[in-house]
């Protein structure tokens, strides 16, 4: 492929990774995920890149790794998609000691209104601050602080 001039696009190093993660080379797949990123944008990283990169971190219990891979995936505006919440709470019931711990993760991941829905479909009630941070981000109000439409 590359000896033909044709580049990688992301399935094909969605795919490479993938291959990588499931064969224990971890870092090898991260190197090519990096690489990924510095090609031009047909190539550029989807949900199911992230998907793949949280799947082997929470196996190797590497919650941290983890967030701040999720934090680059929104810096990167890739929105979490339902495979992505699910990742996350399984990691959460699974790897995680507290029901506190799971908390604090889950204000991390706040940003994506999807963990919501999901939390919901799941029968997990979030807290007061997830609800005020996410109506915060999807209502508009008026000068007077009444929600105006949402």
């Amino acid at each position: 492929m590359l000896s033909r001039g044709w580049k990688p696009d992301v399935v094909a190093y969605s795919s490479m990774i993938h291959g990588l993660c499931n064969a224990g080379s971890f870092e090898e797949a991260l190197k090519l995920y990096n690489e990924m990123l510095c090609q031009e944008s047909k190539s550029q990283s989807d949900d199911v890149t992230y998907d793949i990169l949280f799947n082997t971190l929470f196996k190797q219990s590497s919650v941290s790794r983890a967030i701040d891979l999720f934090n680059s995936m929104m810096d990167r505006c890739c929105d979490p998609d339902l495979v992505t919440c699910n990742i996350f709470l399984t990691a959460l019931r699974e790897k995680l000691d507290t029901p506190q711990d799971g908390r604090d993760l889950l204000d991390e991941l706040v940003g994506a209104i999807n963990i919501v829905q999901v939390m919901l479909q799941k029968i997990l009630l979030p807290e007061a601050s997830i609800w005020q941070r996410v109506v915060g981000a999807t209502c508009i109000a008026d000068s007077f602080g009444e929600v105006v439409s949402c």
